[in-house]
């Protein structure tokens, strides 16, 4: 059976689009391919779905090859703080009597037996006359001992280590020039002395999963280095997870013990909000952005009441051309902030030189989102730094350090941009090149749907379709090759060519396998050869949107901020891609229950009906169709890319009051920082 589509009201869906056409999205591939199956088919009408009505609607789970063999990460057993303590309290075979007595001892005193232990040692390499001052002082409560004989390496080395042994928790040791000091410890010489014997240069990494529930990827970030005491900076992780959603995704840091970590078990973060931390691995390696390579999604589509109800027939044909075709793979809308002013409209105002006006842009956009710095965008337009500064909430960080460098130099705009991090300022310029890329990916898929001489794709996945049509007389699915060679970011741009007639006329190659550059000021980065997006139609297009300099590689901007072209695929298609429909169900009932209730034992593995749940006044509940989708994507490509070739998605708990045209955030990075935002890979 074929299925055509119905067009849905343009009311329904305006927000959504108004919002993709500003970020150069306007391609559908399953639309196109719905218009392609002719009259005699059944109506698909593409609906229009709530999407996070709740966190367990939105569930991502991080694919790691360093941990369960690449497969979705799930919460596993959680260790708590009484399993540390536990563990604390337990015997400790290791350590000798001697230093049991020095630990056990008052603070104040040490054991007569301790005394006559170190008194022992010392005495093959101090002087009788210094060894009985020593002993006497240390008898006698000093606070700092100082010996002064000449000492070889080897005996120094001796001296800390009893000190260590018997002192230890009490004194500890330091060479001072020609000396060596033995004074009492304090917290700050104990810290000293643990990282001079245990440098954390050479500590492991201590690797964990962290599952949150309805959490800030920074917040949840942040809750785990203050618990540690750790800096924010020491905490690793692949990429940032959705706020308003379940994720899982492996975090390292180093030099870190388990017992340290399990107690964070036991907190509590808030209404509706959850961390849990388990799946505990000590390795020699920690974690960069982009190491994992991919996320697993299940998706709850909540579709509108009253809707005219989906067949199963038409999902079918739909979730049939998702699996065969792919989707586009597009830079989502998250990528480009959650308020009118777009994170590339700073950047273009920056490569257009625009200092001051990028400034009052980021204020700008500030203030749709905290009301508190709506008079502090105001004292900004005016140019009146020192009173922006006084009303700046204290938790704006990033405004904070940008003012008080206006302060200072009140006409070095571009340095205060040098205030924040690095991190954060390249995010704007990456917005740029996002927003040139699904431009020209319009454009190009405009053109067709089909690859064309021109087109740019892998040299390795090239090689080995030819090979396979020499040898077997068909090809092979080559989709392992890209993923390998996309992610070896660090090794420089992949090596690329451009499909010939000859490429064309086996017939071999599909879009999937076709890239698409990522404009940059790279001296040795390719571009397609195909009319619509050639070299010549970027420079034409970044002309137009005022970012010409983007490709300007003596740019001093390019030195400032390091951004880079690369290579995107055009088409991703999802991998284990299901659909399934639910219901009809109560308007807000949880469908997925999420692995801390299933873990708890609180609720079944799945629903599969609806429940009596009460309704105000005791009217009927309002009830509603949904469609789970379930499926994985490369780093780097949105769940947006996916879900909007299915319905228009109106998301929860967006910015609905910053912006009028505010729409369907959706994806890996959705309701997150702009520093969270900027780290999804091209």
């Amino acid at each position: 059976m074929v299925v055509r589509e119905l067009m849905p009201t343009a009311e329904a869906v305006s927000v959504v689009h108004s919002r993709e056409q500003r970020i150069g999205i306007s391609i559908s591939i399953v639309k196109t391919k719905l218009g392609m199956l002719g009259d005699g088919a059944v109506l698909y009408r593409r609906p229009v779905a709530r999407l996070k009505a709740l966190p367990s609607d939105f569930v991502v789970r991080e694919l790691s090859l360093l941990y369960n063999d690449g497969k979705p990460l799930e919460l596993e057993e959680l260790p708590s703080a009484e399993d540390s303590s536990a563990k604390r309290n337990a015997p400790r075979s290791k350590r000798s009597h001697t230093a049991e007595l020095a630990t056990e001892a008052p603070s104040h005193t040490l054991s007569e037996e301790v005394l006559e232990e170190l008194e022992s040692r010392f005495s093959s390499f101090l002087t009788t006359e210094e060894l009985k001052t020593f002993m006497e002082s240390l008898r006698g409560g000093a606070d700092t001992l100082t010996i002064r004989s000449t000492l070889t390496k080897a005996q120094r080395t001796q001296i800390h280590h009893s000190v260590r042994e018997l002192l230890g928790g009490l004194f500890v040791s330091r060479a001072e020039g020609d000396l060596l000091v033995i004074s009492k410890a304090t917290e700050s010489t104990k810290r000293a002395d643990e990282r001079r014997l245990n440098p954390l240069s050479k500590q492991r990494f201590l690797h964990f999963t962290l599952y949150k529930e309805n959490m800030d990827g920074n917040l949840a970030l942040r809750e785990v280095a203050s618990y540690i005491k750790t800096p924010l900076r020491s905490i690793l992780f692949s990429g940032t997870k959705d706020k308003r959603a379940v994720t899982l995704q492996r975090v390292a840091v180093r030099g870190l013990s388990p017992d340290r970590l399990s107690g964070l078990n036991n907190r509590s973060f808030g209404m509706g909000r959850k961390l849990k931390v388990c799946g505990f691995k000590m390795m020699d390696i920690g974690l960069r952005l982009g190491d994992a390579v991919g996320n697993q999604f299940l998706v709850v589509l909540r579709l509108m009441p009253g809707d005219e109800e989906i067949g199963a027939d038409a999902l079918r044909v739909v979730e049939d051309i998702v699996r065969r075709e792919g989707v586009v793979n597009y830079f989502g809308t998250q990528r480009f902030g959650t308020t009118e002013v777009l994170t590339s409209d700073v950047g273009i105002e920056l490569l257009s030189g625009n200092f001051e006006q990028a400034l009052q842009l980021v204020f700008r956009s500030k203030s749709f989102v905290e009301p508190k710095m709506i008079p502090v965008k105001e004292a900004v337009e005016r140019g009146s730094f020192e009173e922006a500064l006084k009303l700046v909430p204290y938790y704006c960080f990033q405004e904070r350090d940008m003012l008080e460098h206006l302060v200072r130099f009140p006409n070095d705009f571009l340095g205060s941009f040098s205030r924040i991090s690095r991190t954060m300022a390249m995010m704007y310029f990456h917005a740029v090149q996002s927003l040139i890329w699904n431009q020209m990916a319009s454009k190009r898929l405009a053109f067709s749907l089909e690859p064309q001489v021109g087109d740019l794709v892998l040299k390795c996945v090239h090689t080995q379709l030819l090979k396979c049509l020499r040898e077997l007389g068909s090809f092979e699915e080559v989709d392992h090759l890209m993923d390998n060679e996309m992610q070896h970011k660090d090794e420089g741009l992949p090596e690329v060519v451009q499909l010939s007639d000859e490429d064309l006329a086996s017939g071999i190659f599909r879009l999937h396998h076709v890239l698409l550059t990522v404009p940059g000021p790279d001296e040795h980065l390719l571009y397609p050869g195909v009319e619509v997006c050639n070299r010549k139609a970027y420079i034409a297009t970044l002309h137009e949107t005022g970012a010409e300099d983007l490709m300007n590689g003596s740019n001093s901007l390019v030195k400032s901020f390091h951004f880079h072209g690369a290579y995107r695929r055009l088409v991703v298609r999802p991998k284990d891609f299901k659909m399934r429909l639910h219901g009809p169900t109560v308007v807000d009932e949880p469908i997925v229950p999420t692995d801390l209730e299933v873990l708890s034992g609180h609720r079944e593995v799945m629903s599969t009906g609806t429940r009596n749940i009460p309704h105000e006044g005791g009217s009927a509940p309002s009830m509603c169709q949904c469609i789970l989708v379930e499926f994985s994507l490369p780093p780097g490509s949105y769940a947006t890319c996916v879900l909007r070739e299915l319905c228009d998605c109106c998301t929860e708990g967006h910015h609905d009051r910053a912006s009028p045209v505010a729409g369907n955030a959706v994806g890996h990075t959705q309701d997150v920082s702009p520093v969270e935002a900027c780290v999804a890979q091209f």
